[in-house]
């Protein structure tokens, strides 16, 4: 999901219209309508993908060389639609595409954008963005007229998250936000409301649902057993939100990159290794407080991680470490890289 959605956020500063190829989670259809784009739903994409995926996930750093099962029958609808248009600029956003995928696309014979995390495919492109705090001494296997743009003044954010005043730091705590992801496929948001419980006495505590939450049985038990947390869902004023909190938790996404953009101090609990290492860089500069892998965090760490944030001074130093880190301007920088290059 948070690929998708940065990928909305970079066509609202790109020329000219946009069509989303895309696959047939209605979450995601929703979402892609919703901004007012095109798309087209890949057909043969299968749940066998999706299993590849979280596969390369789950191994990384090592590469995977497993190949998504649809994958020749992908290329085969992309070319359908892709081969009698001209002068596109084509972007992708996946997790680890095989080499042998993006070859294909580059030879359909458009400008080839490719959004990347990972690292670990040879880039045919014409260009590839890493869009995190990533080290610059990331190597990249690419061809010899691949341009490379890699780190956070590039992270892709939707325009409110643009650095202004931010956030007002108070004295006092009143407010914790969770929030992990549009899925939170490792239900953190659960673990870290468990942990909760005993602040929910005293602070207000609330959970913002990603539009393909996952984990509903679980949380409707944990609501019967602590009391009050204030639950949303469909958000639709989330920078609103996220400056209302004094304390929030994420996982090393998208929403990581808008929480510090705004000033809002966070405590991070990864889904997976690769954005670990993102949130390892923003502590590295004051900018949050970073646990690690969520799936190993236990609650007396999460309880200890809030203790350490309620002192003021703390909250302050952190909330200007975290504007300086990310001024929310990466869209509309990748944006201007992508149109000087084809024009």
């Amino acid at each position: 999901m948070g690929h998708l959605m940065r990928c909305l956020y970079l066509a609202e500063y790109l020329q000219g219209p946009s069509l989303f190829l895309i696959n047939g989670n209605g979450a995601v259809v929703e979402k892609v309508k919703a901004f007012g784009h095109d798309y087209r739903v890949i057909s043969s994409l299968t749940p066998k993908d999706f299993e590849v995926m979280i596969q390369t996930l789950e191994s990384y750093p090592n590469r995977s060389e497993k190949i998504q099962p649809s994958e020749a029958e992908e290329i085969q609808e992309m070319k359908k639609w892709l081969c009698d248009v001209k002068n596109l600029i084509l972007i992708t956003d996946l997790l680890s595409p095989s080499d042998h995928y993006l070859r294909s696309l580059k030879a359909i014979g458009h400008f080839l954008v490719s959004i990347d995390e990972m690292g670990q495919v040879l880039f045919p492109s014409n260009l590839v963005f890493n869009c995190n705090a990533v080290s610059h001494a990331k190597k990249y296997k690419t061809a010899k007229t691949t341009k490379i743009y890699m780190g956070k003044q590039f992270a892709l954010l939707k325009d409110e998250f643009l650095n202004g005043a931010g956030l007002n730091i108070k004295e006092k705590v009143k407010k914790i936000l969770v929030t992990c992801g549009g899925t939170d496929m490792k239900g953190l948001s659960i673990k870290v409301l468990k942990a909760l419980k005993n602040f929910a006495k005293e602070i207000e505590v609330v959970l913002i649902k990603g539009f393909d939450f996952k984990f509903e049985t679980e949380l409707n038990s944990l609501l019967r057993e602590i009391k009050p947390i204030q639950v949303l869902k469909n958000v639709q004023n989330m920078r609103e939100q996220m400056l209302s909190a004094d304390i929030a938790f994420a996982s090393g996404g998208t929403t990581m990159y808008e929480l510090a953009a705004l000033g809002v101090p966070s405590i991070i609990l990864d889904q997976y290794e690769h954005q670990n290492e993102f949130a390892s860089e923003m502590e590295r500069e004051g900018a949050l407080l970073n646990l690690g892998l969520g799936v190993n965090a236990d609650s007396k760490r999460i309880e200890n991680a809030v203790f350490g944030l309620l002192p003021f001074k703390k909250r302050k130093e952190m909330s200007l470490a975290a504007k300086k880190a990310i001024d929310g301007r990466g869209a509309s920088r990748v944006a201007q890289i992508i149109q000087e290059h084809v024009t």
